[in-house]
């Protein structure tokens, strides 16, 4: 694990998985805790001249005839472009949850046929994440991006699925169903998550939240309705009153 004060964690696997949605609800859950966290997505296309090139390739038809040997020095590059600005935010105490890294180019490069002790060597020196889940399960289909080199690839995808299995098995990432409920997701990854963020006033507010969440109440007529929430990590519950209630604009009521 990294030394800084803001932590560095990736999430894994292949496309339409829906790890964008869940690295984002993280991001939105951690700055709610007074976390301050950003969500980063790799390649970084804004990035000269990698990102141009990145983007051309997945998307561009590869114009300037990219072998895959190529990308991944180029995907590397792009890496590496940010390493600097990536370093001083977790120095600054900012949380990155990031989409895709050093695996990602590991699992591409060796399912395309590229020396996996090359691809290792070209990212040796890249910051390692201080936690790293692998989603994994049957892709969301309705997401797939017409003319994406990979996403419409099936058999290459199929074979990078595998790769990475054993690279999470090698490297120690945590493994997610994919297809389960974005709540349950969720609900895992903050489980480990919270467990590396040694702040003590996040520390003192996780505690504060999970008491309230441990409230009790009590029904004292069959009809009424318990308090919940409509999602797992709103901060309070909803409340439903036992009687119909129309209330005329200004007009307060005891209910």
């Amino acid at each position: 694990m990294n030394n800084f004060p803001g932590k560095f964690i990736v999430l894994y696997g292949i496309n339409n998985l829906g790890k964008s949605t869940q690295a984002k609800k993280l991001v939105e859950r951690l700055n709610s805790y007074g976390q301050k966290t950003e969500y980063l997505k790799y390649p970084i296309y804004d990035l000269h001249p990698s990102g141009k090139v990145l983007n051309n390739y997945l998307r561009g038809g590869n114009i300037f005839e990219l072998t895959a040997r190529e990308a991944q020095l180029i995907y590397t590059l792009n890496r590496t472009q940010y390493q600097n600005e990536l370093i001083k935010k977790l120095q600054n105490g900012i949380n990155i949850i990031a989409e895709d890294y050093t695996g990602t180019g590991l699992a591409w490069g060796i399912g395309a046929g590229v020396d996996e002790h090359f691809l290792k060597g070209i990212n040796s020196h890249l910051l390692k994440e201080d936690l790293a889940f692998l989603f994994d399960g049957e892709r969301f289909l309705s997401g797939l991006e017409n003319g994406h080199k990979h996403e419409t690839n099936n058999e290459l995808t199929e074979k990078v699925r595998k790769i990475h299995w054993r690279l999470a098995e090698e490297l120690s990432w945590v493994k997610i169903n994919a297809n389960l409920s974005i709540d349950e997701i969720h609900k895992v990854l903050w489980k480990y998550i919270t467990t590396i963020i040694h702040n003590d006033n996040f520390k003192e507010k996780l505690i504060n939240r999970e008491k309230l969440e441990k409230l009790t109440a009590e029904r004292i007529t069959d009809t009424a309705k318990l308090p919940s929430k409509s999602y797992n990590h709103d901060a309070g519950f909803d409340l439903y009153a036992n009687e119909y209630y129309s209330l005329l604009p200004g007009q307060r009521t005891a209910i």
